[in-house]
């Protein structure tokens, strides 16, 4: 049975923006909204531990503090009394600074502590965090104050509450031992110095293993549903004076994360990226392929398996296309974002990165082009899998489909509405709930639009493609959910050719929730949305940010942490661009959308949800703008 322990004094590292609380000694910890992804870490002065995920309405372990820092020498296993683990003797705390740095990767928050084992030893701890990252690391530097020749063993360990929950299912990552929510959330323990032994169990027979001291029994209970629990664990021989270091991290995933725009390529002679990367490199020539490095970089882990991109091209010395795809593969029959002379063009890509974190980008003929990041799905998250792109559909003669269905089949009528199939095609499998989708329309017979939905759903009142004239092609991102039968609506109000190029999909169970297209925003006078809010508010005016209310709206739930929205401007007064983050984040120097007077623009967006439960909006230009939601990621 559990039993909570005392609550102590802490230090915590709680992040708003780029700020910080600093909790004193005696204090309870505050739960600060922010970006995150983690709002908290708690270092307490005795080396137990505790941490917030954004999204989370619970700690990450067990009660106050049930994970930390234990040492096993002479039979005595020596740490913090943490809760429901009240087996060890306690240290006695030495010292604790406060937070240092500013949580930039350069200089990420620090805080150091030390503490004494009763049987002559000391230990140096120092934890840090970068601000956008899904982990925290741990330095223990254990050093022998009494006899030499005494064998330490070292163990950091935890009991797991991950995603609200007590109970999960386990996973070993070479030596690296991790909790697995019933949702698919991740709560890991990595070994960063080498030479470790493991365990994941019940959360009792963790701490047993801890007590007992030695080597741990490498051992996981997998496919248990239990309330379990991880340790590592090194074993040391030191010499009176003697030190010796480990370093580990507690890695807290979630299905997908989601950050302010950051730039990761400006090709333009004066372009400027976050990290001086990928700048000034001049346009991407005709028939070439740049690599771009986007894990690793901006907040993007580096081992993500894929990034969410907006992608701009501009100064374009003719008409032409980009394809985005995973380099290390052959170059898809497919189309990311069509561009002509004199237009600047932007598309959200849900991107699928090769195994050193690069996508790679085609283009047909010479354009300068723009990338920001803003997202990106962590490698143990199963929310999205992304694909090579494959074509779906195409409705001119002389085109290909990845299978010969639906290709060639002509344009499409005015009020036509096409039930394209996409489950068990392209590699999404037939059980797939949603598919991410490229959108194009080709040369329409005059000002028009596209709306994608789920076949067997009502036709919402929704577009996800706009075109401005009959010699538009415009392509955009839409993540739909599948309906009746594997299949997606498409609704055409004037003639057209259609093409469709699908790049991933989310699974049955998935932790992605599509729903059919609701309005949530149309500041237009005869505007209407799900709820009758936001509606008919006027135009955003030029320099003005909208703070616009998501969470709790629709069916898009309270503690959602991001959300997908299809962004459309029209009536602008003049040329410019959107930018969408969540609120009470610093608004970031990128684009998620650019605009032209006179035109209707839309663009797929996928922010965290913010302060209050909002996503913000600024516009360089006075416009109306239209919101429609279609799917959401859960706490």
């Amino acid at each position: 049975m559990h039993i909570r322990s005392l609550a102590r004094g802490f230090v915590a590292l709680a992040l708003v923006g780029t700020g910080m609380v600093v909790g004193a000694s005696g204090a309870s910890a505050a739960d600060v909204l922010s970006a995150g992804p983690l709002e908290k870490v708690v270092t307490n002065p005795d080396l137990s531990c505790q941490a917030l995920r954004s999204g989370d309405q619970d700690d990450a372990f067990f009660g106050t503090d049930a994970c930390g820092t234990f040492v096993h020498v002479d039979s005595t296993t020596h740490g913090p009394v943490v809760s429901a683990g009240n087996f060890a003797v306690e240290y006695t705390p030495l010292s604790q600074t406060g937070i240092i740095g500013t949580g930039s990767a350069a200089d990420p928050f620090t805080v150091d502590t030390v503490v004494a084992g009763s049987d002559g030893f000391t230990i140096a701890q120092r934890d840090q965090y970068i601000v956008g990252q899904e982990r925290w690391t741990t330095r223990v530097t254990i050093t022998n104050t009494g006899a030499g020749g005494r064998t330490f063993d070292v163990y950091r360990g935890g009991d797991c509450y991950q995603a609200n929950s007590d109970d999960g299912k386990g996973r070993i990552t070479g030596t690296n031992p991790a909790c697995i929510s019933e949702g698919g959330r991740v709560q890991e323990l990595q070994a960063i110095t080498p030479g470790n032994t493991y365990v994941e169990a019940f959360y009792g027979d963790m701490w047993d293993e801890l007590t007992t001291g030695g080597a741990l029994s490498n051992t996981c209970r997998c496919a248990d549903l239990i309330d379990n629990a991880v340790a590592i664990g090194w074993s040391v021989t030191l010499a009176n004076g003697e030190s010796a270091s480990f370093d580990s991290a507690w890695f807290l995933s979630s299905p997908f994360v989601s950050f302010a725009p950051q730039r990761i390529l400006d090709t333009r002679p004066d372009g400027v990226t976050v990290d001086g990367l990928f700048q000034r490199g001049g346009v991407i020539a005709a028939g070439q392929t740049l690599e771009l490095q986007v894990g690793g970089r901006a907040g993007v882990a580096g081992d993500a398996n894929s990034a969410i991109l907006n992608v701009a091209t501009l100064d374009s010395a003719a008409p032409g296309y980009l394809t985005i795809f995973p380099c290390g593969v052959d170059r898809p029959n497919a189309s990311s974002v069509n561009y002509f002379p004199g237009v600047v063009r932007s598309v959200a890509v849900y991107g699928r990165l090769d195994a050193t974190g690069r996508i790679c980008i085609f283009a047909l003929q010479n354009t300068h082009v723009i990338v920001d990041v803003n997202g990106y799905q962590p490698n143990s998250s199963s929310a999205f899998t992304t694909l090579t792109p494959a074509r779906l559909l195409e409705t001119r003669g002389g085109g290909s489909t990845v299978d010969g269905l639906f290709n060639g089949i002509g344009r499409r009528a005015a009020g036509a509405v096409t039930e394209l199939t996409v489950a068990d095609r392209g590699g999404v499998p037939a059980n797939a709930s949603a598919a991410i989708l490229s959108v194009a329309g080709i040369l329409p017979d005059g000002p028009g639009f596209l709306t994608v939905w789920p076949c067997g759903a009502t036709m919402p009142t929704a577009s996800n493609v706009n075109l401005n004239s009959a010699n538009d092609v415009v392509p955009n991102a839409v993540i739909s959910r599948i309906g009746a039968d594997g299949k997606v609506c498409i609704y055409n109000p004037v003639g057209m050719d259609v093409i469709v190029d699908v790049s991933g999909f989310a699974p049955a169970g998935a932790q992605y929730i599509s729903v059919t297209p609701a309005r949530f925003l149309d500041t237009r006078a005869t505007g209407a949305t799900i709820d009758d809010l936001f509606e008919g508010v006027g135009q955003v005016p030029a320099l003005g940010t909208l703070e616009l209310d998501v969470a709790g709206r629709g069916a898009v739930p309270a503690g959602a942490v991001a959300v997908a929205l299809n962004v459309t401007v029209t009536g602008a007064t003049g040329s410019g661009f959107i930018t969408v983050w969540p609120c009470g984040a610093s608004r970031p120097a990128s684009s998620n959308l650019n605009y032209n007077p006179g035109t209707t623009t839309a663009n797929l967006v996928m922010p965290g949800v913010g302060i209050g439960g909002r996503v913000c909006f600024y516009s360089l230009a006075a416009t109306d703008l239209v919101f429609d939601v279609s799917g959401y990621f859960p706490a």
